[in-house]
């Protein structure tokens, strides 16, 4: 059996329904892609979907406590994913949006999300003016199915004032295995991100002011690559609509990312857990 059908098989077979739509979390250091995993699949399965879905859960996500930082947090990561048709979307990991364009192979749309900003802790590279606040984004994306992988392009935009700039991520994943015994399927793929020059500075780059500040280098930090990761996602219905979903990444910082004064770590863990209910869907 080849790959395409064997991926034919394992999402079929899973009874596919919403059960393939990926379970959001909230926003954390995951490539963008495993907020939505499956989504890009979903009309390719299934396109006439029920009217209304709602995924709602509670879980806990260990991460850095910002990019290029060797101290770790384990936070709360509430999550709640509702859907109407293929049209429109509430969710914690994709935000409030609208799929502009969609047909079989892609959607094309539009929302509105938030960063959570980088608060201030004891460390020296942090100094006042590292602080970025949380801020509403506005995003734009795109999904195109090669079936059985999904390539993905985002664009980020702040809106009020928390970073200047804009960030962006470009991803490939696919599913890697499922069972319709076993009630589980799971996703793995890349995924790289960049940011612009003003986004990289603001992130990144030390300024003479807070050269004084810290005592580090002064360092123009420049556009481009951001860093490169790997994700899985993977969930598992264990009674009905019941599920567990998990979900990290490897993140490698490159560039101006990795070369700046602040950034301690260049190589970082994520990883969200999460258990829910799936309201108007079937499960597998």
């Amino acid at each position: 059996m080849n790959l395409r059908h064997w991926a034919v098989a394992a999402i079929s077979g899973l009874g596919l329904s919403w059960s393939l739509a990926g379970h959001a979390q909230t926003p954390s250091p995951l490539p963008e892609w495993e907020y939505s995993a499956g989504i890009g699949l979903r009309e390719y399965f299934q396109p006439n979907p029920p009217k209304w879905q709602t995924e709602l859960g509670i879980g806990v996500a260990t991460q850095p406590e910002y990019d290029g930082s060797s101290h770790y947090e384990i936070v709360p990561a509430p999550s709640f994913d509702v859907r109407y048709y293929n049209l429109a979307f509430l969710s914690v990991g994709e935000g409030l949006g609208i799929n502009v364009f969609h047909g079989k192979t892609y959607r094309v749309g539009a929302a509105i999300t938030y960063n959570l900003g980088r608060k201030l802790n004891n460390d020296i590279r942090l100094t006042r003016q590292r602080k970025v606040s949380p801020t509403a984004e506005f995003k734009l994306f795109g999904e195109y199915v090669i079936f059985p992988v999904v390539l993905r392009l985002d664009m980020r935009q702040a809106l009020n004032g928390g970073y200047q700039g804009f960030v962006g991520d470009f991803s490939a994943y696919m599913p890697v295995a499922g069972s319709r015994k076993y009630k589980y399927f799971v996703f793995a793929g890349p995924s790289v991100t960049f940011g612009s020059g003003q986004y990289m500075s603001h992130f990144f780059g030390v300024n003479a002011e807070q050269a004084r500040e810290s005592g580090l280098p002064e360092f123009n930090a420049k556009g481009g690559i951001k860093s490169v990761s790997f994700g899985v996602n993977a969930s598992w219905f264990f009674h009905g609509s019941w599920f567990v979903n998990g979900a990290g990444a490897v993140n490698r910082l490159l560039g101006d990312a990795a070369q700046s004064p602040f950034t301690q770590e260049k190589t970082q863990l994520t990883l969200n857990f999460t258990i829910g209910y799936l309201f108007g869907g079937s499960g597998i």
